[in-house]
């Protein structure tokens, strides 16, 4: 039963991150050592729970996996060094070399993040990991018959893409405790394949939180725009950050 799951387990991992990995660290036992691993956190917390679950495949991707771009034509080919425009970010998990902690966060200041593409690969890659195949991301046809001129990105794709374009910052890759949730998210235009997509973040709010002393609550407002200028994506995350006066 254990090699069933591995099998299993290691085939999603492959067809996740690219057809061609090989991942020769990813041993029975270390899946199993994993398993228990991530038992152990989710009896802790759920905050050590989720970065256990992470952490190992994320490792295994630096130190163990090699990969070959199967889409010459497609920005994001490879998973574990995901492509911007002028810029290599190592999947958004590399410490930040000057973090942002909360008191550094000022009502007001602008960021502006590189660019992304989206690829057709990429929308189908989201429809079977989520299992959302409605026919507007995975039918031309059918999409063209509604008004679209091709298939489109799934919103939450693209409110996921959002996401890695503020981490492509490196401003608090290693100082987010949390993502506490969003005020609002608002989807304003479709994505299609190919389109190129950037983020502009300003600071909307900061305040101390209040279960969690060493950590404040920011909100953002996030404006992803593709490569023609359109508004495709506005919302308000709200992060959870580490304050300085509790560093360790």
């Amino acid at each position: 039963m254990a090699q069933e799951s591995y099998n299993s387990w290691l085939e999603y991992f492959r067809k996740f991150f690219s057809s061609s990995v090989t991942l020769e660290a990813l041993t029975l036992n270390k899946y199993q050592e994993y398993w228990e691993e991530v038992s152990r956190a989710y009896a802790r917390s759920y905050q050590e729970f989720i970065n256990t679950y992470f952490a190992f495949p994320l490792t295994l991707i630096k130190t163990g996996a090699t990969t070959t771009s199967t889409t010459t034509s497609d920005l994001s080919s490879q998973r574990n060094e995901r492509q911007f425009f002028g810029t290599a970010i190592k999947g958004g998990f590399e410490n930040s070399p000057n973090p942002m902690y909360f008191e550094d966060f000022q009502v007001g200041a602008t960021f502006s993040s590189e660019e992304t593409m989206v690829s057709r690969q990429d929308i189908q890659n989201f429809a079977d990991l989520t299992g959302d195949w409605n026919k507007l991301h995975v039918d031309d046809a059918y999409a063209k018959s509604v008004g679209f001129s091709s298939v489109i990105a799934h919103g939450m794709l693209n409110l996921s893409v959002a996401l890695g374009l503020w981490y492509s910052l490196a401003l608090t890759n290693s100082t987010t405790l949390a993502l506490a949730g969003f005020n609002s998210v608002a989807f304003k235009a479709p994505v299609y394949p190919g389109d190129v997509l950037r983020l502009d973040v300003q600071v909307l709010s900061t305040r101390a939180s209040k279960s969690k002393p060493n950590a404040g609550l920011v909100t953002l407002k996030w404006k992803m725009f593709n490569d023609k200028g359109t508004l495709v994506v506005e919302a308000e995350p709200v992060l959870v950050i580490q304050k300085k006066l509790f560093l360790q």
